[in-house]
């Protein structure tokens, strides 16, 4: 059997003799069996290789490389798991992000800002799609009138927590400057900072007086 504690499983590995962490080259993992620690000790046993095949350990981002030129009309469902909102989550150069924008990285580009969202245009990324047809790059104010006009932004009293009705929200703004923000607050069963959102129109923006 070779002795690879002063040695090299793979190449990559730099050879340290008596070992305080993982020799693998930048990893500082505590040893588990031959110098390496017990992902890389596990992952060699598992391929061959320390190295991690992105082909082999993302399949995500494989699938989105491989589908980021569809050019079908229907909505391509997204084939893995999902978060609680439909959308999958991936590591896409290198960075973990939504499986939308990953797609809409990958067929149109990186977007001009970080703060630029993935909007879909059928209405359905709740329900996985990743057509990148149905992708564009969009501010988040493009993004929140896309799923209004799709049905899928619930607001106001049709959010599940909300403690105002659209006429006591503009009841409130009518008594702005003739009583201060605490004691309309008190009225209403509300904390003053709900108050003075709703006067500066941080919340419920969008209803008018």
């Amino acid at each position: 059997m070779r002795n690879w504690r002063h040695g090299s499983p793979t190449g990559g590995i730099a050879s340290r003799g008596a070992y305080t962490e993982c020799k693998v080259t930048g990893c500082s993992g505590v040893p588990h069996a031959r110098g390496l620690c017990d992902l890389h000790y596990r992952r060699f046993l598992a391929t061959g290789s320390t190295e991690l095949d992105p082909a082999r350990g993302r399949p995500g981002e494989s699938w989105i490389l491989e589908n980021c030129n569809y050019d079908g009309d229907d909505c391509l469902e997204w084939p893995f798991s999902t978060n609680p909102f439909g959308r999958g989550m991936v590591v896409f150069q290198g960075k973990r992000m939504t499986a939308p924008r990953a797609m809409c990285w990958a067929a149109h580009g990186a977007p001009q800002s970080r703060s630029m969202q993935a909007a879909h245009s059928c209405g359905n990324g709740h329900l996985g799609c990743m057509n990148p047809r149905h992708l564009r790059w969009a501010t988040h104010m493009e993004n929140v009138i896309d799923r209004a006009e799709h049905g899928r932004d619930r607001r106001g009293e049709e959010i599940n927590t909300a403690k105002l009705t659209e006429k006591e929200v503009r009841e409130i703004r009518r008594l702005r400057g003739s009583a201060s923000c605490s004691r309309i607050a008190e009225s209403y069963g509300v904390t003053k900072a709900t108050v003075v959102k709703i006067m500066s129109r941080k919340t419920w923006a969008w209803l008018e007086d």
